[in-house]
């Protein structure tokens, strides 16, 4: 069985204080867009557990999706043979939450196979591994996440679509981003309500994490372009949405993507 694990971008990002579970609190508007990992799973029965995750990109034992898969056959005593391969596209450490995507759409596969939990027990297994799994769990395109990434409430967004841009910045893991941002100090603005239903030109996209990159610089030279320029999680992808005021642009790093409509 072959599975599209779709990529998120935030449109927006402000990062509150971490909580004794050492997550920190968020407040952030997820879309996913039509860039996907491809994930062929079988499942075999077996009088034991066994898996093989294949993924050139990643070890397997520092994989999300063996984590997912471990957690999930322990959880519901389950003995099976479960054989993945993943073809990565959406780049690590980019911000896009392919790991988070690639665990989700496998949970999902297996709970629908296995027909075992609620859809409270899969967030509850998520949880401990990636709390952006929450987001691709849930039967939405685009969400305002809030509560630590547990509360994700439906909007819909118009359709859009823009570029990507890889390779701007060094990249950092996300734990790596995180323990860097408790060190700064931040004055952040408030977010203006409903933004994205207006047109998006207008529109003022604040991530807390572009106070780690030379990100102004690049954003300055797009916006004279005529796009919206925005961070995406914790780096280190930056997107470009397209205005009526946008100009052409040729750059080799630059990908092509929209967003998956709300349904």
């Amino acid at each position: 069985m072959e599975i599209k694990a779709y990529a998120k971008i935030n449109l927006d990002l402000y990062v509150g204080k971490k909580d004794i579970d050492n997550y920190h609190d968020i407040d952030s508007i997820f879309v996913k867009i039509d860039l996907y990992d491809l994930i062929n799973i079988k499942i075999e029965k077996s009088n034991k557990k066994e898996i093989s995750v294949r993924c050139k990109e990643v070890s397997q034992n520092n994989n999300l999706v063996y984590k997912i898969i471990d957690k999930y056959l322990d959880y519901n005593n389950i003995k099976a043979k479960i054989t993945c391969s993943i073809k990565k596209n959406i780049p690590l450490k980019s911000g896009l939450g392919g790991g988070s995507s690639d665990a989700a759409s496998v949970l999902l596969f297996l709970n629908n196979y296995f027909k075992k939990n609620t859809q409270k027990e899969l967030i509850d297994l998520s949880y401990s591994l990636s709390s952006d799994m929450i987001f691709f769990l849930e039967n939405v395109n685009s969400a305002l996440v809030t509560n630590k990434g547990k509360k994700i409430e439906k909007i819909d967004i118009g359709y859009q679509e823009g570029y990507l841009l890889f390779d701007s910045f060094n990249k950092l893991s996300t734990k790596d981003a995180y323990s860097k941002i408790d060190n700064l100090r931040l004055n952040e603005p408030k977010r203006k309500k409903l933004f994205y239903l207006k047109d998006v030109s207008s529109w003022y996209l604040y991530n807390s994490f572009s106070n780690l990159y030379p990100f102004q610089e690049i954003k300055k030279e797009y916006e004279k372009k005529g796009y919206i320029v925005g961070l995406t999680g914790s780096g280190s992808c930056i997107f470009l949405l397209k205005t009526i005021n946008s100009l052409p642009i040729k750059n080799s790093n630059l990908t092509k993507f929209k967003f998956l409509l709300s349904w």
